[in-house]
């Protein structure tokens, strides 16, 4: 990777003791100088970047650049040998950085890259169709004995027959309104539809709370992922999400479900329609987040080949020991 070449340096004017502070040389420049400062040059280049980045004059643009080199100058002859190293380091990392972030924004977005970041976003950009459900279980590990899912599939089946009449009721109603950002940014509290607490009754009712959960759920898709923006990666059981895509409309029950937490009977609430968001008009809105990416891969192989090379005692941990902490910067 090319590198720029780094013209900003803290425009701090440093005290120097009693030594002579460092001047600008009114000497021979050498071809694309502006100024010698010490034995700094001052480049054409660096005063144009100053000027454009600031906004200012090309005079005034140099007069900083000198500025800055002239209290460089001054604190390397002034400063500590560590504290000058230190400033350095931490200088240079910055102008790495600012240089990875820079080049990170030059070529084009391929297609791997939109593919990539279309998968962490997919619930704004490549959404598919979502099931919003409720559901009670019968809690029974898969690991538990026979006599345990006997007893739990015996007991879902009973507040399935307790939930027919009212879910019934469901049937041909619509589902509450909800915006996007509401819809796909699960609030429990918010989205819970008034029928569960008359589900959650009759549950309670026909087989006692030992065990029984009974919950309404965010939209899932068929393939178990969780249609919310900020928990984009959480699933929800595979056996449970097919059998919530399974249903149709609004009121419609499941039959009894295993998975690997116990046995379920599922209702469904409402579809969301899907979305997905042509090319073009993924790679403008996504773009900020792809050029992050590269810098942030691209500063990762960077230290890794950088690490390969570092070398580090095996006994460091008791060395860093005698590492004494300060408040001090």
């Amino acid at each position: 990777m090319k590198l720029r070449r780094l013209w900003w340096l803290p425009g701090l004017i440093l005290a120097c003791g009693d030594q002579a502070a460092p001047t600008a040389k009114q000497a021979q420049l050498e071809a694309g100088a502006v100024a010698n400062v010490a034995e700094e040059r001052i480049l054409a280049e660096t005063v144009g970047r100053i000027a454009a980045t600031r906004n200012i004059d090309p005079a005034d643009a140099r007069d900083l650049a000198v500025q800055n080199a002239l209290a460089a100058a001054a604190a390397r002859a002034d400063l500590p040998p560590w504290e000058v190293e230190a400033a350095e380091r931490r200088v240079l990392a910055r102008a790495m950085l600012r240089e990875i972030i820079i080049s990170a924004r030059e070529g084009p977005i391929t297609d791997d890259e939109l593919g990539r970041a279309t998968e962490t976003y997919w619930t704004h950009y490549a959404r598919p169709r979502g099931y919003r459900t409720i559901h009670a279980v019968m809690l029974a590990p898969t690991d538990a004995p026979p006599e345990t899912h006997a007893a739990a599939r015996e007991r879902v089946a009973d507040i399935r027959e307790a939930w027919r009449p009212i879910v019934e009721k469901l049937r041909g109603t619509e589902a509450p309104e909800y915006d996007d950002a509401k819809m796909f940014r699960w609030n429990a509290r918010a989205m819970t539809e008034p029928i569960k607490a008359k589900l959650e009754e009759a549950a309670k009712a026909a087989v006692g709370e030992m065990g029984l959960k009974v919950q309404q759920l965010p939209p899932v898709t068929s393939e178990g992922y969780i249609v919310d923006h900020d928990q984009s990666q959480s699933s929800l059981d595979a056996a449970y999400s097919r059998a919530a895509s399974q249903l149709e409309e609004r009121g419609e029950m499941s039959g009894i479900v295993q998975s690997t937490s116990g046995w379920h009977v599922i209702v469904l609430l409402e579809t969301t329609p899907p979305r997905v968001v042509g090319k073009a008009q993924r790679r403008e809105a996504l773009r900020g987040f792809i050029y992050r990416v590269r810098a942030e891969e691209r500063l990762a192989e960077l230290l890794g080949q950088l690490r390969e090379k570092t070398a580090i005692p095996s006994d460091h941990a008791a060395l860093l020991q005698l590492v004494e902490l300060s408040a001090e910067g």
